[in-house]
């Protein structure tokens, strides 16, 4: 990890944010303790395998997985490979052995490992850098914490600048000590002027999500999205052909059986839940849309099966309903982060 400090990650304004302030913002947002949860396992598992006498899967798997891995990146060639390795300080060693532990979590999984074991740190500290790098997960804190800043930059430069806060105040969202020990080591004066440039972006972010939802605004987003988050209630069966799903449906309407009798004597089973009607694939979306409490909807092809719908209720959204509110404050925050991300940022990648 310590390979990228220094480096700019990405630039708001005249502000330069460098890589170790974005591991300190996910100091903050309480983003390290799954990493060196997964990072652990990793370690066990392979200490487990080692002493095993034989592996649970492939050098065919091994290399399937590889393959998905570099394809999934698109670094198709060995060169923009070792490039990509090379680019972000991750061992070859590092990257195989990160292969391997996924490979034994699949097979193995993770449940009943000790990971009370006292970890050497050098090998603790790469296994969870690896995890970070190889898990994609070092770009949600990037992108996250860009938006932090970009929205730090939004409020100075507009009416509605996020209240003073104090040094103390700033310096407090920070758990102690700081959970990845690497950032301990930095200078003690660099590290605090980092933390209180970081804990400024992320105090700004709880100012704007505090001011930007009012209930009037989260109210007016849940009517404007009526149809969208109107909510099925449902049992859904998938069957293998159409004349099979046809028959199905005779079942139902003329021997007068329920959907779990059908799917009982399909072999199938009933899948049963509560989904908004933008959650459904667009096929049957549509069939819902005009759809009423106690329809059977179908057969509808999708993904090379035909399903079933049985609507059990129809709910129409309401300002008052919780779940609705939550998901038109994230919808809302999300839409005014990214559009000053987008305007603001300036990334600086690996170079």
């Amino acid at each position: 990890m310590k390979h990228l400090f220094g480096k700019v990650a990405f630039k708001v304004s005249q502000t330069e944010y460098l890589w170790e302030d974005v591991f300190l913002d996910a100091e903050i947002r309480g983003e390290w303790p799954p990493i060196f949860q997964r990072a652990m396992e990793s370690l066990a598992l392979i200490a487990r395998a080692e002493d095993a006498d034989e592996l649970p899967f492939t050098e065919d798997e091994a290399d399937a997985a590889a393959t998905e891995f570099r394809y999934a990146r698109d670094l198709v060639r060995a060169e923009e490979m070792e490039k990509w390795l090379k680019g972000w300080g991750v061992e070859f060693e590092d990257w195989s052995l990160w292969i391997s532990a996924s490979l034994l979590k699949k097979k193995w999984g993770t449940d009943g490992l000790d990971l009370s074991v006292s970890w050497d740190e050098e090998e603790l500290g790469k296994a969870v850098y690896t995890e970070l790098i190889c898990s994609r997960k070092l770009g949600t804190f990037l992108t996250d914490f860009a938006g932090c800043a970009a929205v730090l930059a939004s409020l100075r430069d507009g009416e509605n600048p996020p209240p003073q806060a104090s040094d103390e105040e700033l310096l407090a969202k920070f758990p102690q000590p700081l959970r990845y020990s690497g950032l301990r080591e930095l200078d003690p004066q660099v590290l605090r002027e980092r933390m209180l440039l970081v804990a400024s972006a992320e105090h700004a972010f709880r100012h704007l999500e505090e001011s930007a939802l009012n209930p009037a605004v989260v109210a007016a987003k849940v009517r404007a999205n009526q149809t969208a988050w109107t909510r099925i209630t449902y049992q859904l069966l998938t069957l293998p052909r159409e004349d099979v799903a046809r028959e199905a449906v005779l079942g139902v309407k003329e021997d007068g059986l329920s959907l779990e009798e059908v799917a009982a004597d399909a072999h199938v089973e009933v899948e049963t839940g509560t989904r908004c009607i933008d959650d459904f694939e667009k096929p049957l979306r549509d069939r819902l849309l005009a759809c009423q409490k106690g329809d059977l909807i179908g057969p509808i092809p999708s993904g090379g099966h035909f399903v079933l719908v049985s609507v059990l209720d129809k709910t129409l959204p309401s300002p008052s309903d919780p779940v609705l509110l939550q998901q038109a404050r994230t919808e809302i925050l999300e839409t005014l982060v990214n559009r000053e991300r987008d305007n603001r940022v300036i990334w600086a990648g690996l170079s």
